[in-house]
């Protein structure tokens, strides 16, 4: 029993100093040794509980969405599936918005995530593209840009990331929100309502707290 508590100790100490210097230093800036050093441990003892760095955020940001599961329900316990799932994507981009390190960290720890676009992806992306256009439209959305499905096609998150500071991050939610639905499955023109009663809901709820939920982790002196 000692010896299993003085792993679970060692693990969550590793956890918690991973998390400040990803945020702090930069996903691709912390090395294992750095985060060793952190949490008065070896780097053999960080390799044995954790791979790799993308295991530990791996683990990390699964504990954050536990805590926003909980405050979400405390939030809005009557949310409808859909519309809280564009709500989510409310907070994710409120969080990339409003915050550089977690933009840096996140950017950084989804980059080979996002350079699957460019390796054979195209002819599927632009035909995609059409879809979620049309979709779009169709939901008579008619705040978005016209121009922007052009660019998007050129690179979806490159594109999102080129708006930060210049569009709402609302607008920025439901475009990545809806490329993903008509990616993953096909159709975007049930959620004409969901997204409709999110903007409802997202005038009444406390966004930052919710947000807080997601980063940090952890209490700033841990």
């Amino acid at each position: 029993m000692v010896n299993y508590e003085n792993g679970a100790n060692t693990r969550e100490t590793i956890l918690n100093a991973a998390a400040n210097l990803f945020y702090q230093k930069g996903f691709h800036e912390t090395s294992l040794g750095m985060i060793a050093s952190a949490a008065f441990s070896s780097r053999a003892a960080v390799s044995y509980h954790f791979k790799n760095k993308h295991l530990l955020m791996d683990e990390i940001f699964a504990r954050t969405l536990e805590q926003y599961e909980r405050k979400f329900s405390i939030q809005l316990p009557d949310c409808e599936q859909k519309s809280k799932a564009v709500i989510n994507s409310y907070v994710y981009w409120y969080l990339i918005c409003g915050d550089k390190k977690y933009r840096r960290m996140f950017f950084q720890w989804g980059s080979k995530i996002d350079n699957r676009w460019h390796t054979g992806y195209e002819q599927q992306y632009n035909h995609t593209l059409k879809h979620v256009q049309d979709s779009y439209f169709a939901c008579e959305f008619s705040d978005i840009d016209n121009g922007c499905w052009d660019t998007l096609a050129r690179g979806h998150m490159a594109y999102l990331k080129s708006l930060i500071g210049s569009v709402p991050f609302q607008r920025l939610a439901e475009y990545d929100f809806l490329w993903d639905v008509r990616w993953h499955y096909g159709d975007c023109s049930e959620w004409r309502e969901p997204i409709l009663q999110a903007r409802k809901l997202l005038e009444q709820i406390q966004i930052a707290e919710l947000a807080s939920a997601l980063w940090p982790p952890v209490p700033e002196n841990a």
